[in-house]
């Protein structure tokens, strides 16, 4: 089973309360294998979720994903290391540690087989002053 490494982190280590938040995710996905970006109809693509917690009105910004030919169609699609940019502001966070726990969701595919459809949080620290 391949393995996918979620990471994310924060633009700065702390955000003034009502501040702008900004920070980006990473998705490693290993060699032969490969997500589907936006832009892609009939297949699960990569897609993140805000949860509840310390960031409101949060943004994704997805970079543009490869064209590939995949089963005689061209899809596009994510593979190697993908980054995710995030903004949101810090409203109603009280100042202290905090945690972002935004969802990752995200099917594999190889060239022969897609796995079932994934989700996972990814934890992102940072400090409200």
């Amino acid at each position: 089973m391949p393995e996918f490494k979620l990471t994310g982190s924060m633009a700065t280590s702390s955000v003034k309360p009502g501040g702008a938040a900004r920070g980006e995710i990473t998705v490693e996905i290993p060699e032969g294998w490969h997500f589907y970006a936006p832009g892609v109809e009939k297949y699960k693509k990569l897609d993140i979720k805000a949860t509840e917690g310390p960031l409101e009105g949060v943004k994704f910004t997805y970079p543009q994903g490869e064209m590939a030919t995949l089963v005689d169609e061209k899809v596009p699609v994510y593979q190697g290391k993908v980054t995710v940019k995030f903004e949101g502001k810090a409203a109603s966070a009280k100042p202290g540690a905090v945690v972002f726990r935004p969802v990752i969701s995200w099917q594999a595919c190889s060239a022969n087989i897609c796995l079932p459809p994934e989700s996972r949080e990814v934890e992102i620290k940072f400090t409200v002053r």
